[in-house]
């Protein structure tokens, strides 16, 4: 990864995660090679391969968020080269920082290693089994690690395409791979449910948006349920019955000092989306505005404030000639000081194409004014994959592409 790519993703996790403006810095380390870059604890993580002779090494440096340096780790890997090695695989789960280094020629076995906020070594996991890594959630679509927690939505049985469970895990032992202990289960199955996201979980709640299918409980609701019991405590419907409107879950902040989830999606009326998802027909054009709703719960689980409201389509979107029909995906909120700030994807799809693509991302905000009431605030940020003189930027736009354009699931709940 170059410098200057590293710099611009840098730059874009800023805007991201800090909603004030950044002054462009520059961090270089010429030594090392297939860096990846993730934010975790209020701090930056590089982790890359460190070249020293025939030596090789793991390489994890911390940056403060104003990308000055404050700790690094370094773990030898034995005689070899970075060209022999895939590009470490890392995540958080947990809250650990998870490292997997893999060799090219083998296919069957990977190094873990495991190391906290501090870069502190937990465990260090040669030839571990690839098929035993995160095996509980391989298979799965809907998960969600919170802390030592594990918690999976899954079908009721084989044959059950609306009945699931929800059912909560507890980690063994943080110096393994990780194994879980099973814990409580909450069966779904009163009614039909096209889909349990699990939003976010913590000591008071597990958040869950439900989708039901049929009966009394028809719609969209977010579901309070404990944490210690796996009961439902407490649910609150997004939908009104009178309207006729569906509700797509977008993205969720959680306000650790209030203790507030703010939760935001896309209203569509009947015309623009079935009840299931299946058929999706939001025709945006030209217009600049895309519409959301915001939900925000006090820490009882009951609301606090709703509101309809729109994003603001970045202002290069009127110019563009080849897409007709776009779409605003919600990929970071954040819900702080009375201001909700999103950080948006576009997409973009010409009137009879079979797929969206990604046209760029916009930094856009929701604030309260001097009476309270909720208003847009136009996009401070705009990053677009369409510039033709960039060639890398324009790699990625051509990498990044949801078929199936009329299905809501495709386009906002998968990976491209």
């Amino acid at each position: 990864m170059s410098n200057v790519k590293l710099l611009f993703i840098v730059c874009l996790l800023m805007n991201i995660f800090f909603v004030h403006p950044l002054a462009a810095q520059e961090f270089k380390n010429a030594d090392v090679c297939k860096t990846e870059v993730i934010h975790f604890k209020q701090h930056f993580y590089l982790i890359s391969y460190k070249e020293e002779g025939n030596s090789l090494s793991l390489f994890v440096e911390q940056l403060a968020e104003n990308l000055s340096k404050t700790k690094e780790y370094q773990l030898s890997l034995g005689n070899a080269k970075c060209a022999a090695f895939y590009s470490p695989q890392v995540d958080t789960l947990h809250d650990y920082i998870n490292i997997s280094v893999q060799q090219l020629d083998n296919a069957k076995t990977t190094r873990v290693v495991r190391l906290n906020a501090k870069l502190t070594l937990v465990a260090d996991l040669p030839n571990s089994d690839i098929t035993r890594v995160n095996t509980f959630t391989a298979f799965e679509t809907e998960y969600l690690y919170a802390k030592k927690n594990l918690y999976v939505v899954r079908p009721l049985s084989k044959d059950s395409a609306h009945k699931y469970i929800l059912q909560q895990y507890t980690l063994k032992d943080e110096k393994k791979l990780f194994e879980y202990n099973a814990g409580w289960q909450l069966n779904f199955a009163k009614q039909s449910y096209h889909r349990c996201h699990i939003i976010a979980a913590n000591e008071t709640f597990v958040y869950v948006f439900a989708n039901v299918m049929d009966g009394t409980k028809k719609g969209q609701w977010i579901l309070f349920i404990d944490p210690i019991k796996g009961e439902i405590l407490h649910s609150e419907r997004l939908n009104d019955e009178n309207e006729g409107f569906t509700f797509l879950y977008g993205n969720s902040a959680y306000n650790t000092e209030t203790k507030d989830l703010a939760v935001v999606g896309y209203k569509l009326n009947a015309k623009q989306v079935n009840a299931d998802y299946s058929k999706l027909d939001l025709t945006i054009g030209k217009t600049k505005l895309f519409p959301v709703f915001i939900c925000t719960f006090d820490s009882s689980g009951f609301v606090k404030e709703r509101t309809d409201n729109f994003i603001p389509v970045p202002v290069d979107v009127e110019r563009e000639k080849d897409f007709k029909q776009y779409l605003c995906k919600i990929i970071k909120m954040e819900y702080k000081n009375n201001q909700y700030t999103f950080v948006s994807e576009i997409l973009g799809a010409a009137a009879a194409a079979k797929e969206f693509k990604t046209y760029g991302y916009t930094f856009s905000m929701l604030e309260h004014n001097e009476e309270g009431i909720v208003k847009p605030k136009f996009a401070q940020f705009n990053c677009t994959y369409r510039d033709s003189k960039n060639k890398e930027a324009k790699n990625i736009f051509n990498q990044h592409a949801y078929s199936g354009k009329q299905d809501a699931d495709e386009l906002f709940y998968k990976k491209p």
